[in-house]
């Protein structure tokens, strides 16, 4: 499915909508809103501080299972305005939460949506800027590699994010167990385990 939007190529996989019906099951119909929401706000992070680069210009985006995947067209961009889009995504998310934390001191915004927005959008930052690939987290640490290591940055990259992505499915596990239903962090620790081995072994570096 893909349409075009201002010279924007728009492509929407289908197993998006897939997994957006197999993580709304073991996830209240509130939580799973809120969910969504926050990684709206999270993408709309990345594209408003593109925005902000008169050398960035977004030319396509995909809609993916795991994300919003962004192609852009760069001329003359600083690895520092790179750095700073990867980063715009949890900084929106730690705003919003920051926001709904006020809202909740205000007697008539103090709804537990707005309590369950909070935690989404905290959760959500936390975990895209662990420093595991593809995440956020792991390709600023990726850059930050090549700076100080150059060639030996992937082979690092590579054993950070295995350290970082086995506790998170074993985390996803327990909560599988504890739960009998909710599944969903396991998904994202085994989907980041196996992506991480597949860019090391197929060499692929973040550019």
């Amino acid at each position: 499915m893909s349409f075009t939007v201002r010279h924007c190529r728009v492509r929407i996989s289908y197993w998006f909508f897939v997994l957006l019906a197999g993580a709304a099951l073991p996830l209240t119909g509130r939580a799973f809103f809120c969910g969504i929401i926050a990684a709206f706000i999270h993408e709309a992070g990345h594209l408003a501080a593109m925005s902000f680069s008169s050398s960035m210009r977004v030319t396509a985006l995909l809609v993916s299972p795991f994300g919003l995947r962004i192609s852009s067209h760069a001329t003359g961009s600083s690895p520092l305005q790179w750095r700073l889009v990867c980063f715009a995504g949890a900084a929106a998310n730690v705003i919003a939460a920051v926001l709904c934390r006020l809202s909740l001191l205000i007697p008539a915004t103090n709804h537990p949506i707005v309590a369950d927005m909070l935690s989404a959008n905290l959760a959500l930052a936390a975990l895209n800027m662990a420093p595991v690939q593809p995440l956020d987290g792991g390709q600023l640490m990726h850059a930050f590699l090549c700076d100080w290591l150059g060639d030996n940055a992937n082979r690092v990259a590579f054993a950070v994010s295995l350290v970082f992505s086995v506790p998170l499915m074993t985390a996803g596990f327990y909560i599988l167990l504890r739960s009998g239903c909710n599944f969903s962090l396991l998904l994202i620790g085994i989907w980041l385990f196996i992506n991480s081995i597949c860019r090391y072994c197929a060499g692929s570096d973040i550019t």
